[in-house]
């Protein structure tokens, strides 16, 4: 396994949580890669899609600058056999909940304590491990279009957002979606509890 981690940082800044949590994985990545200055996050996101399949690494992880996470939990997260799989992180509000959709609330409780990874609806890209038999898989369907990125490389859609199944989806959930249809459907891994950096830390739902 070769890790990339991938980071949007729209205005160049990352919190203190996520810069402690990059230098406690010293060891468990190959590289980082981090796009600046692009405020269009379905772009940043294809960017770094795009520098990964330009690598030779085998396994994606993109975590956003606002997540607060630790060693153990990227070493749990790369544990995953599942093309695609996310860590919990509450939504930036005082409603509180997570930062994914399930296929039935009414069981979601008991998929939480069962302490397994379970498969989701969608989840956010925030704290998101991705193979790259993911986005060959999904290429290979033909879903996704293509356009001249900033370098002038064709750039592959893979994060655009749009209606799908009579809902408007964010970026990083129609990714699910596309991922789906591939044959890889997004997974939530229970044990991988993460904060998410707002105007206050938001560390449960």
């Amino acid at each position: 396994m070769k890790v990339l981690i991938a980071t949007p940082l729209h205005d160049g800044r990352a919190e203190r949580d996520f810069i402690n949590g990059l230098l406690q994985c010293h060891g468990l990545y190959y590289a980082w890669a981090c796009v600046e200055g692009q405020a269009n996050i379905s772009l940043a996101r294809d960017m770094l899609a795009g520098q990964f399949l330009a690598s030779d690494c085998t396994t994606l992880l993109m975590i956003d600058g606002d997540i607060g996470f630790a060693r153990g939990d990227v070493e749990t997260l790369l544990r995953s056999s599942h093309g695609v799989t996310s860590g919990m992180y509450p939504r930036k509000r005082d409603q509180g909940g997570w930062v994914f959709e399930p296929h039935d609330a009414n069981v979601l409780g008991q998929q939480i304590a069962a302490g397994k990874p379970f498969p989701v609806r969608h989840a956010g890209a925030g704290f998101l491990k991705v193979e790259r038999r993911v986005f060959t898989d999904i290429a290979r369907g033909g879903d996704v279009s293509s356009y001249r990125g900033a370098d002038g490389q064709a750039t592959h859609h893979f994060f655009r957002s749009g209606v799908a199944n009579g809902e408007f989806l964010s970026e990083d959930y129609f990714f699910c979606e596309l991922a789906a249809q591939a044959g890889h459907p997004v997974h939530i891994d229970p044990r991988i509890r993460l904060r998410h950096i707002g105007r206050r830390v938001y560390a449960g739902a």
